[in-house]
């Protein structure tokens, strides 16, 4: 909604301004790998210590700590005290907790960021145009397009060779997957849908597509459950059906492209072949290696012992088995069971909600599709380790927490 000049209060003016540099600061953490790769500086990577710490900056007046927070408290203390003793008993390995600090537990601080967002359509707008930078410079870097030569050095400098063939802007499609579905769930909840909303989400979802993450996949399909079951019935507008027309029209040439390259065609049934008890047994050796690692030491080896941290930097130690794939059996194994328990808390609360006589309050229910979908994802992949996407993950817990404290 656009606000007449005769209405702008100095405090809405300010409210504007702040929103304005969060997003900002929120794009430019997005696109810090992209510049990392192109300027071959990995040390760029750090940039995003300086942009959470102005965020908490701009933030700090309005946070304020309320009783669903203490779980996360907990969560969150308990991480840096698991980190602080593992660097004195086990000081030879301080790099690989380092790092799992870095990567693990600073992002957490997303959370008081959420908590300083007042409306869930800005919490939406951010992820929106988070959304479309990305889903712009995944098709602009996409291999399989006519243009591709046009911009194949620096794609051959983004990609991520395990990744070829899917879309990924500049960090990988496991991230473009996540932040693509936020994005996909965000215009999908938004309020008052113009015409051009339509186009934008159908955007989203074809990027989704080409991400060819199963897991965003079956994203979609939880966002469109979410919303048949707890939006009302849902009406066919006429602009939803030039939305679909348009949908099979540009979808329908954009998979023709993608099915000229053998390579791209035989990944995609790949994919596919693999969903279901496919994608289970991928990771079922890993999951056995999380459940051993908790079986073994209950109160946890500590972060950066068991997950990517470990397999990338390859400085696990022997006793820690492997769990690059499956989020929470790599919490389990490296925080232990009493740090654990705030996702058993989290599931509750979505539960709760879901499954309540009353549906979700309509400013509430893109929040909680958001949070499901990359709870979801979680089972399969280590979102907590992915950059950026951690940051915001953590972030929508803490504008979902101080959505329900205000509801009570």
């Amino acid at each position: 909604m656009v606000i007449p000049a005769n209405q702008l209060t100095p405090a809405r003016s300010l409210a504007g301004l702040k929103n304005n540099v969060i997003v900002s600061l929120l794009v430019f953490y997005s696109i810090i790998p992209g510049i990392s790769k192109l300027l071959q500086v990995k040390s760029l990577f750090a940039l995003n210590a300086p942009i959470i710490f102005l965020l908490l900056l701009l933030i700090a007046s309005s946070i304020r700590i309320k009783a669903f927070d203490l779980p996360f408290l907990a969560f969150f203390i308990l991480s840096i005290l698991h980190t602080i003793c593992a660097l004195i008993f086990f000081p030879a390995n301080s790099v690989q907790f380092f790092t799992g600090f870095y990567i693990f537990t600073f992002p957490c601080l997303g959370y008081f960021v959420g908590k300083a967002i007042e409306e869930t359509g800005t919490l939406q707008k951010f992820l929106i145009i988070v959304g479309m930078v990305h889903g712009v410079l995944g098709v602009i870097l996409y291999p399989f397009f006519p243009y591709h030569e046009y911009v194949k050095d620096v794609y051959d400098i983004i990609n991520e060779a395990p990744m070829y063939g899917r879309m990924g802007s500049v960090s990988g499609s496991l991230n473009f997957g996540v932040v693509m579905i936020l994005a996909f769930v965000a215009m999908f909840f938004k309020q008052n849908k113009q015409f051009k909303d339509y186009f934008v989400l159908t955007f989203f979802l074809l990027c989704v597509f080409f991400s060819l993450q199963r897991s965003a996949w079956i994203g979609i399909v939880i966002t469109i459950l979410f919303g048949a079951l707890y939006s009302g019935k849902v009406r066919v507008s006429y602009r939803m059906f030039f939305s679909i027309m348009f949908f099979f029209v540009l979808g329908g040439l954009l998979v023709y492209q993608f099915f000229q390259s053998d390579i791209e065609t035989e990944l995609f049934f790949d994919r596919f072949s693999q969903f279901g008890s496919g994608a289970v047994n991928e990771r079922s050796d890993l999951w056995e290696n999380g459940f051993n690692n908790f079986m073994n030491n209950p109160i946890g080896y500590g972060v950066g012992t068991a997950g990517q941290v470990a397999r990338v930097e390859e400085i696990a130690t022997s006793k820690v088995l492997f769990v690059p794939d499956g989020d929470f059996f790599k919490i389990l194994s490296e925080l232990g069971f009493i740090s654990f328990l705030f996702f058993p808390f989290l599931f509750s609360i979505l539960g709760f909600i879901l499954l309540s006589k009353t549906s979700p309050e309509a400013r509430l229910l893109p929040v909680v599709a958001m949070l499901s979908v990359v709870l979801f994802q979680m089972i399969g992949s280590n979102v907590s380790e992915f950059y950026f996407v951690n940051f915001v993950f953590w972030l929508i817990c803490g504008f979902f927490f101080k959505k329900i404290a205000v509801s009570r």
